[in-house]
């Protein structure tokens, strides 16, 4: 489910969400529908690699048995930043979408120390902090939640 953000005819904020009751894609859909073109540009081992690295990423959320949605993304235009239009899109968008489908948890990983902040600032707790390692590098990874 994709909810979208408007100022003046414009889109400036886009969240992505899944449902508890949604399955999550498997590598044969995402290949069945056009995922194969990453061939072009990278190998079967490397791809793999990510889709490993990917779900090691969301280990810590797909534990929780409660039924919860999943913030896939948020993203605000990068010219319109720094103008609550993040806040916005959760406070007026995502939160009272998931409650008006009755939705009680919702759930989300991130990798970079400035989403924390921003997930923190909006009263989001972190359930979950851990070091991954991909082709020599360490990547951190956040898992919060916010019970509605």
């Amino acid at each position: 489910m994709c909810l979208v953000g408007t100022q003046a005819g414009r889109i400036v904020s886009v969240a992505m969400l899944q449902n508890p009751q949604t399955l999550s894609i498997g590598i044969i859909e995402y290949l069945r529908n056009g995922g194969a073109a990453i061939f072009k540009h990278a190998n079967i081992f490397l791809v793999t690699s990510f889709l490993k690295l990917v779900d090691r990423t969301e280990a810590a959320r797909t534990k929780i048995t409660e039924p919860n949605w999943y913030l896939a993304n948020l993203v605000v235009n990068q010219k319109l930043q720094g103008q609550h239009l993040g806040s916005d899109m959760l406070k007026k968008g995502v939160l009272p979408f998931i409650k008006q489908h009755k939705g009680k948890l919702l759930t989300f990983n991130t990798n970079t120390e400035q989403n924390s902040k921003f997930y923190r600032k909006n009263d989001f707790i972190e359930f979950d902090r851990r070091f991954l390692t991909w082709k020599n590098n360490q990547l951190e990874n956040w898992s919060f939640m916010m019970h509605l």
